[in-house]
């Protein structure tokens, strides 16, 4: 609190107190109900004071904070010129107890020690605004190298500019008032480089940014980040999974029966069923005319081609196929067998007792003779 600047100002502050006196009510009301949010400590001065001084000027109680004001005198003289107690130093004392004793409630304990030995509101009050309020040099160079070394790290947005603005009401506190571009400044320092964007708008812009437009931007910046990193990962799970199916669709072809129309007797046909033993198409396994030949072999039991030959036009740099490009493919197994037998005698004449089977013939003229079985 600002002292008086004169006697009369001391004089009023007085008779101030006075016409409190006279309302013990509406004190002790104040007392019982008004509480406040925080607890005083090293990094909330200027919110609690002035949630303070709000509570204090609302029920006109600021004169028992002013270490000028006089209070009434402990004793008068009666009638009789025989010193009594003075009923009004009473009140003075009583309220300005309470006061002091609900000033110290909102006082954390770290702050507590600096406090003892106080008998007063008002020097409770004022060693309080010694204490956090005092311009000092030490004090103004820490806050002031905090505030344009503060980065935002892992902090949001909103906790980062709630960080900045603590350094700037602390110097203000302690009477360095830092303006609106410094401020702007040590925010704009302390962003990481997702925000570049950003930060080339407010630096290029020809008019210069308010604190609030600048705080609204960043922001919205960080709403649209977090949006971005939402959408990513469902963006890249629904690829994933077209991916996959289409290979699957590929890789693992199934039959589709397919609709066709037939002339017979005026019905048509809808659908073409395939068997599962033969693999012919027509009619299913309960129809199949292998279904009780234990020595068939389903077209599942078959074994799988074991070579590809592949006939394409001249190869491309690329490994990609694309399905513009012909391919044809010849599935072989690994041995191909011929059950007839062809015994290799060595002979290089071979006889006939018709002409009609070879192409080309010579008779035969000797005294031999030869004997054919059929």
């Amino acid at each position: 609190m600002d002292p008086p600047s004169s006697p009369s100002a001391a004089q009023s502050a007085v008779s101030t107190v006075a016409s409190h006196l006279s309302t013990g009510v509406i004190d002790n009301k104040f007392f019982s109900t008004k509480n406040v949010s925080v607890l005083l400590d090293d990094s909330n001065y200027l919110l609690w004071r002035q949630q303070i001084l709000f509570a204090v000027k609302a029920y006109k109680l600021q004169s028992f904070l002013d270490l000028h004001t006089i209070p009434p005198p402990s004793t008068v003289l009666d009638d009789n010129g025989v010193p009594q107690a003075n009923a009004d130093f009473e009140r003075f004392e009583q309220q300005d107890s309470a006061l002091a004793s609900w000033l110290l409630t909102f006082v954390s304990t770290t702050v507590l020690p600096h406090l003892i030995g106080l008998d007063t509101s008002a020097q409770i009050w004022n060693a309080i605004v010694s204490l956090y309020g005092s311009k000092s040099t030490s004090r103004l160079m820490f806050y002031r190298r905090a505030l344009h070394s503060q980065r935002k790290g892992d902090l949001s947005i909103r906790e980062f500019l709630m960080k900045i603005k603590c350094f700037c009401d602390s110097l203000a506190g302690c009477g360095e008032v830092i303006s609106e571009h410094e401020h702007i400044t040590a925010v704009l320092n302390g962003l990481p480089s997702e925000y570049k964007p950003i930060i080339s708008i407010i630096v290029a812009s020809p008019t210069l940014y308010s604190l609030q437009s600048v705080m609204t931007m960043l922001i919205d910046a960080e709403s649209r980040q977090q949006a971005l990193m939402i959408e990513a990962p469902s963006s890249a799970n629904l690829v994933s999974q077209q991916s996959a199916d289409s290979t699957t669709d590929r890789s693992n072809p199934i039959y589709r029966p397919s609709a066709s129309r037939g002339r017979g007797r005026g019905r048509s046909s809808s659908t073409r069923f395939q068997c599962q033993l033969c693999g012919k198409i027509g009619h299913l396994v309960d129809r199949c005319y292998y279904r009780f030949d234990s020595s068939y072999k389903s077209t599942n039991m078959r074994p799988p081609p074991q070579a590809n030959v592949c006939l394409s036009s001249p190869p491309v740099p690329s490994m990609t196929v694309s399905a513009s490009q012909p391919h044809a493919m010849l599935a072989t197994p690994d041995t191909v067998e011929d059950p007839a037998w062809y015994p290799d005698s060595g002979a290089t004449h071979h006889l006939t007792h018709s002409v009609e089977s070879l192409g080309d013939n010579t008779s035969r003229s000797g005294p031999g003779r030869v004997y054919v079985g059929n």
